[in-house]
């Protein structure tokens, strides 16, 4: 993320190449807030004029109003849960097939679920499976071939 100074408002812009829209700082939403209180202009006439969705200024507004300033600041995204979400039946059947055949990969078994009792799990949810049952996840290293 890089700092860009918008010249038409004086406050920072970060620039969040990531989602490709441009994060405003929470200066910068508190500035458009406070205008529009200022403006008496409907909501969705002044999302228009600053260029802001209706929903994301709506949205602003509603947490000013219940928290003031400190609703327009940053907040990290809060992880609802951890871990594998797949189902106690797909998590043990990846646990005995891994037990059963340490040489097989998180991509074999994935695939074998999807082929074989129709239980879909990525190789990556495969992954998380197998490490949080603590099981080796590097497969052991097949010979070379000659």
């Amino acid at each position: 993320m890089s700092d860009v100074k918008d010249k038409s408002l004086g406050v920072g812009v970060r620039s969040d190449a990531r989602e490709g829209r441009s994060a405003m700082s929470p200066s910068h939403r508190l500035l458009i807030i406070d205008l529009f209180q200022k403006s008496g202009l409907p909501l969705r006439e002044y999302s228009q004029i600053v260029g802001v969705p209706y929903t994301t200024l709506s949205m602003w507004r509603s947490r000013f109003e219940k928290d003031g300033p400190e609703g327009l600041m940053d907040k990290p995204r809060e992880c609802k849960e951890s871990g594998s979400r797949l189902s106690e039946v797909t998590k043990r059947a990846i646990v005995m097939i891994r037990e059963a055949n340490p040489e097989y990969g998180c991509e074999r078994i994935s695939d074998m679920l999807g082929r074989g009792p129709g239980l879909g799990a990525s190789p990556g949810a495969v992954l998380r499976v197998i490490r949080e049952a603590g099981l080796e996840v590097q497969s052991p290293k097949s010979p070379r071939h000659a």
